[in-house]
Order: structure tokens, then sequence, then C-alpha cells
């Protein structure tokens, strides 16, 4: 008689296998675009083009099957409440800073370099990243930008624009 850990190793294996093939038969032009509204943040002295990320499919996206991100461009994540928000590198191309705001727009915490998660294996491993304190804002900027534009836990968010 089979154990469980015998039957559920095989099937496990078989569904990731359908998993990827059905991922790799996506045609390039039917993965998701979405049109982001667009504003403007400073982060102490640097002006950061923002995409706004603030609807629930638009929170699971975010930069999600983006190329890549400009210089001083970032996607930023507005939430209605303040809570407990973390975020995830699945299927990300490039690698990422991400920067957690409290809703009085200061810091509460910070990752720098978060990896993509691109293979199956990273995808089934991916680890979501974020501080157990309540946020309001996060802001995911190209890996690199906060040793760049030197931004420390003191540094000040000024939203300046938000666009419909």
């Amino acid at each position: 008689m089979s154990t469980k850990l015998q039957v559920l190793i095989p099937v496990s294996v078989f569904a990731i296998i359908v998993g990827v093939i059905g991922l790799i038969s996506i045609p390039e032009d039917k993965i998701p675009s979405i049109e982001f509204h667009d504003g403007l943040i400073l982060l102490d002295q640097t002006q950061v083009k923002i995409h706004i990320a603030d609807s629930n499919f638009e929170y699971i996206t975010g930069s999600m099957f983006m190329d890549k991100l400009n210089s001083n461009e970032g996607m930023f994540f507005i939430f209605d409440e303040q809570a407990i928000h973390k975020i995830w590198a699945l299927n990300m191309q490039f690698p990422i800073d991400i920067i957690w705001f409290d809703h009085n727009n200061k810091i509460i915490h910070m990752e720098e370099n978060v990896q993509p998660c691109k293979s199956v294996l990273e995808n089934i491993l991916c680890e979501k990243k974020g501080p157990n304190k309540f946020s309001k804002y996060i802001l995911e900027v190209n890996s690199g930008f906060i040793t760049e534009f030197d931004i420390t836990p003191n540094s000040i968010l000024k939203i300046t624009s938000l666009q419909n």
C-alpha cells in the first residue's frame, strides 16, 4: 500500500510540470498589460515618477511582467487601510529595492536588492518581504536606488501629485 508521501510527490511534480507548460505556452502578447495612474513623489530631494497601484488587481501584479523601471521611476502602492503589507518579487524581471512608509509618510522598513522569482522553483519558494509593522504606502524602485540616493530611515516622503 502507498503512503501519502509516495502519492503526493508525483502528483505535485505533475501539477508543477503542467503549470510550467501552461505558462510557457502563453503568447507574449497575452501577458496582462496594466495601465497605471501616474504621479510624482519626492524622497528627500529625489523626484520619483511613480506608477500608482491602488486596487486589488494592481496590488497583486505591481511591477510583475514589466521589463524594467527607468531611473527615478517606481511602483507606488497606496493602500486604503494601514496594515501589515508584504511584497514579493514573483515574476519580476529585475531586482528591486522596496521601501515601506506609515500613514505619516515615515519610512518604517527598507529591503535592498530583492531578487526576482522567475524560475518555477523560485516561484514556488518566493518569499514575501516586509516588516511586521503597519504601513500605508510601499515604493518599489530599481535595485541600488536606496544606496545611490542615500535613502535612510530619516528620509522624508512628500507626495506631490497623484493623477487619476
